[in-house]
């Protein structure tokens, strides 16, 4: 479910109008709206994804534990890290620490435990970070 909801948001990132328009308004906000693209239909749509991703997100959680208000907060803080060691503004670098990340967490928890093994998320984070600072697939933003 996971990846059908992954793939999805992919395909319409990169096959829609709409995630065109949600690209080039990332990039550069003003020039699109030069360009005739609306910055206000892009947010709503924007809104309308994230909320239907983390509708999914919180289903799949919700049939592995119990539902309780406050339940997001340790997937949070990994999905941070997870977003930051793949390169800010990079899907596929974040879904690929997201995947590191997580076996990490999950093989180092009989060793660490159960209640470090969010820690070692943002120990990981860290060791990166040190080697690269851009994250795994960032780029350097040049100013022309």
């Amino acid at each position: 479910m996971a990846a059908g909801a992954l793939l999805l948001v992919f395909a319409l990132l990169h096959g829609t109008r709409i995630g065109r328009d949600m690209r080039a308004v990332a990039d550069d906000p003003e020039l699109a709206r030069v360009s005739g693209i609306s910055p206000v239909r892009v947010i709503v749509a924007l809104w309308l994804v994230a909320g239907a991703a983390c509708g999914v997100s919180g289903l799949i959680l919700g049939v592995k534990t119990v539902v309780t208000p406050e339940m997001g907060w340790d997937a949070l803080l990994s999905a941070f890290a997870a977003s930051i060691l793949g390169g800010i503004g990079s899907a596929p670098g974040a879904v690929l620490a997201g995947i590191v990340l997580g076996v990490a967490q999950e093989v180092a928890s009989p060793i660490v435990g159960f209640t470090y093994k969010i820690a070692l998320a943002f120990a990981v984070m860290l060791v990166v970070l040190l080697l690269r600072p851009r994250g795994l697939f960032g780029r350097v933003e040049t100013v022309r």
